[in-house]
């Protein structure tokens, strides 16, 4: 169950930690999931992440450069799987969440990836574990909060 916290960084307040960072492993997971690896390696539960650990989930997306699109969440796993892999040590320059759908942008050098929720009220959209031990849960919906990675309070 979520514990929600009312004094609770705003979700670009959450997301300044990852500005200036480059992700070591950018990962096609379960079906269009995808992870973001950043900071120090962690070992958690006998698999290695990133101290912060960013995962969409049940959200559409699409990889933008400055001259179209690159991939997106409806491609061929191969296609999605490789133009993900440009975005590896690759510095994110900024992000933000752009709007009250919690759609998330991530700006690189001549990228954007953009996650687009396209769920209103059942799934989360996209996740953000924090070395602190919490998580920055984005939706159902419009809404937002944190939660203990761990499952406590």
């Amino acid at each position: 169950m979520a514990t929600d916290v009312t004094d609770s960084p705003e979700p670009n307040e959450a997301l300044a930690p990852l500005v200036g960072r480059a992700p070591w492993r950018v990962r096609l997971g379960h079906g269009s999931f995808v992870t973001f690896d950043f900071g120090a390696r962690v070992t958690s539960e006998g698999h290695v992440r990133g101290e912060w650990h960013l995962w969409t989930c049940v959200s559409a997306w699409r990889l933008d450069s400055t001259v179209g699109i690159v991939a997106g969440s409806e491609d061929g796993r191969e296609d999605m799987a490789q133009a993900l892999a440009t975005l590896e040590g690759t510095v994110l320059e900024s992000a933000e969440v752009v709007n009250n759908g919690m759609d998330l942008n991530l700006y690189f050098p001549g990228a954007v990836f953009r996650v687009f929720p396209v769920t209103g009220r059942e799934y989360e959209h996209w996740m953000l574990y924090e070395p602190s031990g919490w998580v920055l849960v984005a939706g159902p919906g419009s809404s937002w909060h944190r939660e203990r990675a761990d499952g406590g309070g």
